[in-house]
């Protein structure tokens, strides 16, 4: 065996390389010419919509590319009963049987030399256009091409003199199962075989010279084989005089790849470069390299492969009849480009639809992908009436929507409608096995209920048999059957690895000895020795089996332990009575894998899935939105798990294996289409499917495609834009129509582009500007960009991609600009000099838009006098004045001697000059830069009345919101007093007016409400200033206001604390004029109010601050006064009810002081109307002997208190029978309830202290006793028998 060379690191070729065509003629043996073509460095790299030509030696000789012929995948269009035509038009459904998406060509191979004429001449290596296999010339065999044409082999004599050109047919031959494939280049690997015939001429060959093989695709690319003679000795050539072959010459040995679509793509791929040996003895050459193939590098390889001199050599175990055979395995990851996971590439061939991830969904979706492929479920599904508005119809119409979008559309859907029945949340990843078990018993449960004679458990369930069976004598017991809708599999049991699926389940079934001490009990028998097992009395056609992988090691872990599994399985070893099963029935094939990437817990899932169940293996891998072809050992042999010693963790595991039944894959495959769902949810799943599909072309026109305006000069004349430039495009009139241009459209195109949309412009000339924000020189500093105006021409003939339109000169508009003849190239070779200046007409504090003139660099304006008046209508002897409209707060008078210039405001296309007619009795006002100064701080705010912020301290009126005008440095002060006078008639002061942004954070004003409307301005609270501006990008802004029960006062401090309004009846109030009902079941709806009110107040003050907007009983006392009741349970409205009042407040107390007490003791405020006969007596004496008590309800014991507890007034001496029958009076019973059955009680704390009777006298020193702590007060509990209400119970409890 002779030394080989050492083989460098893989390389791209990125030399000048040469490459020589000859082709004899057939009836002379003349040589034709001979072209020479330098390759490009990039020959991927598209960015000239035409072929690139190269000067060669010969005049007449230029490079010429193929035309493209590249094949469509099948499509099939929806059926007639969709009710849109514009949806079938454009909507495409995919067929359900897979034996439709392929073709297969079959043609006799090439037998001889195929003659390229002249005009067949082309450099492939700078060819951007790749054609697809044809198959009229070659052959699919395996992965490989046969019959193919390889490049023209130049055979160099010693003297150099003549070139003896030849022509090969290759030898291609199928070697490998994995890849056979019919007329289908989306497959996932490949390999090419390619027959170097005629080695002396290669080593002769000029250096770089290029030999392919012919084109094969992967995954919709092109690859094929380049082979290149490289000097290893720097360039320096020495020939071997005695065999006349260079020295130190290798064979160069790459892989290329030639993408057909121009645009940016990568993927990664594995390549194994491999020189065949034709000795049993000597191995092959090969070489692997991993590379990421991208148009910058779009061939990767070894520069010197092999050594060329190691061929002189007898001996060489390569070389054969002056040939090398040259093999190459490619794998290919998924480009990482959405591009290439379009349905023409993917989807469609692939047979299956993504399904987005929305958080950590990939179980669901993976689940989904599993089920959704097993038709008889699928059709049983659709079979489903689920027009009912049960949840278990609810679930399975979105599950009859999720299977129907994965059907037909071919875009990636989303799960969210039927997750959120399933799942908790999208964040949670949850155990798919789990979700299976789930998922499967809600759908049996359903079709269940519908029709009791479908068993759709019986497509999943198996049954396995527990028995016992003594040794010794004739007994046999069946101990128990078990249903299972998913086999548990075990990977390791103890220190026991299972090596297999097989190994587990013979464990699974393996035979336990009871014998000894444990000998089985057989009652007649006594104690026998028997043997125990747990056989399979059936498998279901579909057997999922779960792999566990999970363990705990003090916590739970993931078993990465490699488990093997069949493509093909008997399961007929497994089953107890085989007769009874059918030995046809225990063949089964694997129909899809479910792989777990990660740790326990964390990680991620995909599915594979085999879609050709009926003939040769066709796997898909389903990876969230991403649905591509893959090869057999990547859903099979790498899932195994973690080979021991291994560094590489991140590797999946399988962890659900579904298998189907031989005999029954007809069955479970059978055919399911639209015609298939239930008619009475057929019309409701057909809306569901256009209103996604309507809203996935919205997103994909907003990814893919420009939406811009089409302004014209009438267009804008017809606007009545009264603002800043030309036009608003954020809030255009719907008068301007709109046109989609695609993001990678060239520019040479949008001419057409727009012809074909706007039909007013199909038999016009025009131009096109794209609009831009002008570079203005402005002279008062300020931080303004220019006018957004139509500042840059697009020339029609230009050769360019449309990269304007991602850089931010196209502002959603573009203007199109009519002219009488079309432009021509010429004039964009030199920049046009004129300008495109707009023409505004002022007048009478309007703006008009009147026409457009063209004005030339350094022009006086004054020049073009007679041209404006024309334009604006204007006769000679009316006076007017010129502006230039720069940008706000910049407008320029235009004097006499003006001239067009930046400085002038002129930049180019898109300036504006404003006209001013001159008024006759005062010609010295200027109006138009008084108008633009207001223009340019104006707002419009809208003032919406907030009645939820103080809902307590609040005055409601009808009339919610108002617009105002004012400026941006208008006083808030000065919004507030117009909004009194001129809403409310001056009934409600400026000073009672609150205004304030709601926003983000700031959701509520700050509580200085006299510095925010005395000291601030309307900028102020907008967060902007004069300076900064700028009405163009917003002017209309929303301001929150509310008209206050209180003024507000300079120097006041202002603060707020939660407090509970209660009505007269002791309703909690939840919006001041809206009540509660008296159920007990509502108190998830009491909520408190924030009261406002300032420290210095007296409570007094404060209640009468709140009493406007309380609802006082028609003959009530109209007053309020302050309670404090203990706190429970946080600041919940159902404290404020269930705990026991403590003291009515005095109404001198400030209320600083009460806040004070609120918070060092826990208390909680209550606000309510006085009742009658609670009043204070105005004798200084009565008051003295009269109290007023706390009463509370309870069942059981004190701590079951409910209803709202209250006040009794007792005087002192009285007999408690006259307290009895006030408290009668407070109380709101039930119509079951019966007064004489309650029993009251005189309770401190929770302490009973005396027992009450109507004979019982008042005395206050015990039921009013002050020196004790405010825990302990006295107040009276009335027991009340127990509620029938068992809920309210249960909810008090």
């Amino acid at each position: 065996m002779p030394s080989l060379s050492p083989s460098p690191e893989p390389q791209a070729n990125h030399g000048d390389n040469v490459k020589c065509d000859l082709v004899r003629s057939p009836a002379t043996t003349d040589v034709t010419r001979c072209k020479v073509s330098k390759r490009r460095e990039s020959p991927n790299d598209r960015l000239e919509p035409s072929p690139k030509r190269f000067n060669v030696s010969d005049a007449d000789a230029e490079v010429v590319e193929p035309d493209i012929v590249q094949r469509e995948p099948l499509i099939y269009r929806p059926a007639d009963y969709l009710p849109h035509d514009d949806i079938r038009r454009f909507k495409r459904l995919r067929s359900d049987s897979m034996e439709n998406d392929y073709e297969s060509s079959d043609s006799e191979s090439v037998k001889s030399p195929l003659r390229l004429g002249n005009d067949d001449f082309s450099d492939s290596s700078d060819s951007d256009s790749i054609p697809a296999p044809d198959p009229s010339l070659s052959r699919v065999c395996g992965n490989e091409f046969t019959g193919e044409v390889l490049p023209i082999v130049p055979i160099v004599p010693k003297n150099g003199s003549n070139m003896i050109v030849q022509t090969f047919t290759p030898n291609a031959h199928q070697k490998l199962q994995e890849y056979v494939e019919d007329w289908n280049y989306n497959v996932a690997a490949g390999e090419i075989r390619y027959t170097l015939k005629g080695v002396n001429a290669f080593r002769q060959a000029q250096e770089g010279t290029s030999f392919y093989s012919r084109y094969f695709y992967i995954r919709g690319v092109p690859f094929r084989i380049m082979l290149l003679p490289r000097d290893i000795n720097n360039g320096v050539k020495d020939i071997n005089e005695k065999t006349g072959f260079y020295r130190h010459r290798g064979i160069g040995f790459f892989v290329q790849c030639n993408p057909v679509r121009p645009t940016k793509w990568t993927f990664r791929g594995s390549v194994q470069l491999t020189m065949i040996s034709h000795m049993e003895d000597e191995p092959d050459h090969s070489r692997n390299i991993v590379h990421c193939f991208h148009p910058g590098e779009n061939d990767w390889g070894f520069a010197q492969f092999y050594n060329c001199d190691l061929f002189d050599e007898p001996d060489n175990p390569f070389l054969r009849d002056d040939m090398l055979d040259f093999h190459v395995v490619i794998h290919i990851d998924p480009p990482k480009l959405n591009t290439w996971m379009l349905p023409p590439v993917n989807y469609k061939l692939a047979g299956h639809t993504g399904i987005r991830n929305l958080g950590s969904t990939c179980y669901f979706n993976s689940l989904l992908q599993m089920l959704f492929g097993i038709n008889k479920l699928r059709k049983i599904i659709y079979e489903y009436d689920s027009s009912g508005d049960t949840d278990n119809d609810t679930l399975m119409f979105e599950l009859q929507t999720m299977f129907f979008l994965m059907q037909y559309a071919d875009y990636p859907v989303d799960t969210i409608n039927l997750g959120k029945l399933l799942w908790t949340d999208t964040i949670s990843q949850e155990d798919v096995h789990d979700m299976f078990m789930k998922l499967i018993d809600r759908i049996c449960t359903a079709v269940k209920d519908k029709d009791p004679n479908e068993e759709i458990s019986d497509l999943f369930q198996s049954m396995t048999r527990r028995s016992i069976r003594c040794t010794n004598i004739d007994f046999q017991k069946i101990l128990s059957e078990e249903k299972m809708n998913c086999i548990l599999l075990s990977v390791r049991v103890g220190d026991r690895a299972y090596e297999n699926v097989a190994d587990s389940l013979t464990d699974y079934v393996s035979i336990s000895r009871l014998d000894g001490d444990n000998c089985y009990d057989t009652g007649d028998h006594g104690l026998q020795a028997a043997e125990m097992s747990t056989k399979f009395s059936k498998f279901a056609p579909i057997v999922v089996l779960t792999i566990q992988r999970s363990a705990y090691e003090n916590f739970q872990v993931k078993l990465n332990d490699l488990f093997g599994y069949e493509e093909k399985m008997d399961l007929i070893p497994f089953i107890d009575d085989v007769p009874e099963f059918g030995q046809e029935n225990g063949n089964y094939s694997l129909y899809s894998v479910v792989v777990h990437y990660g740790e326990s817990g964390c990680g991620h899932y995909v599915c594979y899935i085999n879609t050709n169940l009926k003939g040769k293996h066709r796997w898909i891998k389903c990876d969230d939105e991403s649905i591509y072809r893959c090869a057999d050992f990547e859903a099979i042999n790498n899932n195994f798990g973690v080979p021991d010693n291994s560094k590489d963790t991140d590797i999946g595991t399988a962890y659900v294996l579904t298998y189907v039944r031989n005999n029954m894959i007809d069955e479970l495959m059978c055919d399911v289409d639209q015609n298939t769902l239930h008619p009475n949810i057929r019309s409701r799943v057909n809306e569901r499917f256009v209103q996604h599909h309507l809203a996935y072309q919205v997103r994909t026109e907003t990814t893919y495609q420009h939406s811009l305006l089409l302004v014209t000069e009438k267009l804008l004349q017809s606007s009545v834009y009264q603002r800043f430039d030309l036009l608003d495009v954020r809030n255009p009139k719907e008068h301007f129509p709109r046109v989609f241009l695609p993001k990678d459209i060239f520019v040479c195109d949008i001419y057409q582009e727009i012809r074909k949309q706007v039909a007013f412009l199909a038999e016009q000339d025009f131009r096109i500007y794209l609009f831009r924000y002008a570079e203005i020189s402005n002279p008062l500093n300020r931080n303004f960009k220019g006018g957004l105006r139509p500042g840059l021409l697009v020339p029609p003939e230009g050769v360019l991609n449309c990269s304007l339109f991602s850089e931010n000169t196209v502002h959603f508009a573009i203007y199109v600009h009519l002219v009488k003849c079309a432009p021509m190239i010429t004039e964009f070779i030199t920049p046009v000099p004129d300008h495109l200046v707009f023409v505004k007409l002022y007048h009478d504090n309007r703006i008009i838009i009147v026409g457009t003139i063209f004005v030339s660099p350094m022009q006086v304006l004054f020049d073009k006098m007679e041209e404006i008046r024309r334009i604006c209508r204007l006769p000679s002897h009316i006076k007017i004045r010129l502006y230039t409209e720069v940008c706000p707060y910049d407008v320029r008078e235009i004097e006499e001697d003006f001239v067009v210039d930046p400085h002038n405001g002129f930049d180019g296309d898109g300036s504006i000059i404003v006209v001013e007619i001159i008024n006759n009795t005062n010609p010295n006002s200027k109006q138009f830069p008084h108008f633009w100064k207001n223009l340019s701080r104006g707002v419009t705010l809208k003032l919406e009345m907030d009645v939820d912020l103080y809902q307590a301290n609040c005055i409601r009126h009808a009339n919610r919101t108002y617009n105002i005008c004012c400026f941006i440095d208008t006083p808030l002060k000065e919004i507030a007093e117009r909004l009194a006078y001129s809403q409310y008639n001056g009934v409600v002061p400026r000073e009672n007016i609150l205004i304030w942004r709601s926003g983000g954070l700031f959701d509520k004003p700050f509580l200085t409400f006299y510095d925010l409307m005395n000291n601030s301005t309307v900028g102020d609270l907008l967060g902007m200033s004069l300076n900064t501006f700028d009405a163009r990008e917003r002017y209309e802004f929303t301001l929150k206001f509310v008209l206050l029960t209180f003024p507000i006062l300079k120097d006041c401090a202002y603060t707020q604390a939660p407090a509970y309004l209660l009505t007269p009846d002791y309703r909690l109030m939840v919006n001041a004029r809206e009540f509660l009902p008296k159920s007990r079941n509502s108190f998830d709806h009491f909520q408190s109010h924030r009261v406002v009110f300032s420290p210095k107040w007296t409570l007094g003050e404060m209640c009468g601050y709140l009493a406007p907007n309380y609802p006082f009983t028609e003959n009530g006392t109209k007053k309020l006064r302050v309670v404090l009741t203990f706190r429970a349970a946080g600041e919940k409205a159902i404290a404020a009810l269930q705990c026991r009042v403590y003291k009515i407040m005095d109404d001198n107390m400030t209320c600083e002081a009460l806040n004070k007490l609120c918070y060092d003791r826990n208390y909680a405020i209550r606000i309510e109307e006085v009742p009658i006969g609670q009043l204070p007596a105005e004798d200084e004496e009565a008051r003295k002997k009269e109290h007023f008590i706390p009463v509370v309800n309870y069942e059981l014991t004190i701590m079951m208190l409910y209803e709202t507890s209250f006040f009794v007034k007792i005087i002192d001496g009285e007999p408690f029978s006259a307290v009895r029958e006030r408290i009668r009076g407070l109380m709101k019973l039930k119509e079951d309830e019966n007064f004489d059955d309650f029993k009251f009680y005189v309770y401190a704390g929770i302490n009973p202290r005396i027992v009450l009777t109507d004979q019982d006298r008042v005395d206050l020193s015990i039921w009013a006793n002050e020196r004790l702590s405010y825990q302990e007060q006295p107040y009276i509990a009335i027991k009340r028998p127990i509620l029938d209400d068992v809920h309210t119970l249960k909810f008090f409890q």
